[in-house]
């Protein structure tokens, strides 16, 4: 009998020896008929699975998580078990005491064993316990940030763990079995948090770090687009090896490094998902003019001229309510839902390079990315926000012509994202000198952005001369220091037919070319009629603008 969206569990036979393999930690039919129903729609990555197995044959596995929740653990050992994986025996962060009762019943045996009761109050006693005797744990970070667990601290197994690690080296084993701790990321939410805690976050939880009420309510209502992230392990003996003496000879200061090491790769995997934290949009401009290459600059043309400063730097403000977008999660929903409708609708499918779109995620977990993409149609920036949003990726801050922001798509672009730019703003200072500080804003804050080189759309197919204004900004925010390395993404894509492929034979042809408004978005609504054919996504190698500048010794 197999659970729906899961790999099947064996037969009975099979199942016996596995329970006697796992410990006996089997589950019984209603626990796997609720969990299957719950976590079903979850899918494990494929490709960590072989990697997994392959490191649990030669190392004790302890799985490492942000927050602690109990939904992450049943997750995680359900899934775990139904692949044939180590299931963690021993975990920190929970409530032993409210756990224990309930084991039996939804877990079908008990997975995870509660302290002994001289070691009730230290739930690491349990962890190290486990390790020591080669069984797979589980280990939370941090407590969720709730109002509770501002008075709680969570027990630290790290530095236990070095010292196991430490005396299993120095034994008899020959060889000697290595800790090796696996980041795990289980996320249902895709949308970047408020910068500002509200009531709720603080009663609740914030959406990242959830409490035990919002995270199982929020994943309830968001599991069916949720998805798991495997980090690279770290092993500890490989960790005690390569730390100056010093340093590793302290459990301590090694503890520190590791968790330290965790908590930032955690938190960057979270981060290419939902992006930073959004900040109010007062706080953006009041930032953004606070830049100090931008007051130079306009303080310059303030004395220039001979205006008072204020209204130099009111002009600025002004040009940045023009410029800056308004990105609202719920208007990003919306938008993608109807985008997937429409794209759906009109072509045979789309062709992603689903692994140059893997090899893009993981730069994005070490720099800021900067989509690059060709640009044919007013379909590109559309559908490779929802390509990114749908693979786990937040989508990008678009740079767009001006002549696309009139009501209502300019409104609704702005809170999808977009940011606008003159066509050509030759000789305006000020609006050139805002513009730039807004740029480096968004590369400080480490939001992915798209832009086209090719600045206009192809009426040819043919790639267009480049225009180097948006690369020159990107560069020279970067060289200020603003992010250690910045990685530029070349995309390729192509279409068998181009929605707007009569308005260009028309232009082509001689005719004027129409400007976009309300009436010409009504119009083209014709284009759900008909059928576009397939539409290619490629991805060449991201570009470290670090290296580049290092190869060329600059």
């Amino acid at each position: 009998m197999a659970d729906s969206g899961f790999a099947p569990f064996p037969p009975n036979a099979a199942r016996a020896a596995r329970n006697a393999r796992l410990g006996n930690a089997g589950y019984g039919p209603i626990a796997r008929r609720l969990l299957g129903w719950l976590f079903g729609p979850v899918e494990f990555p494929e490709e960590a699975v072989a990697p997994l197995r392959e490191l649990s044959q030669r190392a004790t596995l302890v799985y490492v998580l942000r927050a602690s929740a109990l939904l992450q653990l049943l997750y995680f050992n359900f899934r775990l078990y139904g692949l044939g994986l180590p299931i963690a025996r021993a975990a920190t962060g929970l409530g032993y005491r409210i756990l224990s009762p309930f084991a039996r019943w939804y877990l079908g045996g008990a997975q995870v064993k509660p302290p002994s009761e001289t070691t009730l109050d230290r739930p690491t006693a349990a962890v190290v316990e486990a390790v020591r005797q080669g069984k797979a744990a589980l280990v939370f970070l941090r407590l969720p940030r709730t109002l509770p667990s501002a008075v709680a601290q969570l027990a630290d197994p790290f530095p236990a763990l070095i010292a196991l690690q430490r005396s299993l080296l120095a034994g008899t084993a020959q060889p000697p079995r290595p800790i090796a701790l696996v980041p795990l990321t289980l996320l249902w939410r895709r949308r970047p948090r408020q910068l500002s805690r509200s009531l709720r976050d603080v009663l609740f939880g914030d959406p990242e770090e959830p409490g035990a009420l919002r995270a199982f309510i929020g994943f309830l209502l968001h599991r069916r687009t949720a998805f798991v992230k495997v980090g690279t392990p770290v092993e500890l003996s490989g960790e005690l090896a390569a730390l100056p003496a010093p340093i590793a000879a302290d459990d301590f200061k090694v503890a520190r490094r590791v968790r330290g090491f965790l908590h930032q790769h955690l938190a960057r995997e979270t981060r290419v998902v939902t992006g930073p934290p959004l900040k109010a949009r007062g706080r953006v401009a009041d930032e953004t003019l606070r830049d100090l290459t931008l007051r130079r600059v306009l303080d310059g043309i303030a004395r220039e001229r001979g205006r008072a400063d204020d209204s130099v730097y009111l002009e600025a403000r002004k040009d940045l309510h023009e410029i800056a977008a308004r990105y609202k999660p719920f208007a990003v929903d919306v938008l993608a839902r109807i985008l997937h409708f429409v794209f759906h609708r009109i072509y045979d499918g789309i062709d992603v390079d689903e692994e140059g779109m893997r090899r893009l995620i993981e730069m994005g977990a070490k720099g800021p990315l900067i989509l690059c993409p060709s640009h044919k149609s007013h379909i590109d920036y559309m559908v490779l926000s929802l390509v990114c949003d749908e693979r786990g990726m937040q989508p990008p801050h678009v740079a767009a012509g001006d002549n696309l922001d009139f009501w209502p798509v300019g409104r609704l672009l702005r809170m999808g994202g977009a940011f606008f730019i003159r066509r050509s703003f030759k000789g305006d200072r000020v609006y050139a000198a805002t513009l730039s500080a807004y740029v480096k804003r968004l590369l400080r804050d480490g939001f992915t952005q798209e832009f086209f080189v090719e600045g206009g759309r192809s009426r040819t197919g043919k790639l267009l001369p480049p225009k180097f204004g948006m690369l020159a900004m990107e560069v020279e925010a970067w060289l200020t220091g603003v992010r250690s390395d910045v990685f530029f993404a070349p995309v390729s894509i192509s279409y068998e037919k181009i929605a707007e492929g009569a308005s260009y034979q028309r232009e082509l042809l001689g005719g004027e070319k129409r400007k976009e408004d309300a009436k010409a978005l009504l119009s083209a609504t014709r284009v759900l009629k008909a059928r576009y054919g397939r539409l290619t996504i490629r991805f060449a190698e991201p570009i470290s603008l670090a290296a580049h500048f290092a190869e060329r010794g600059i």
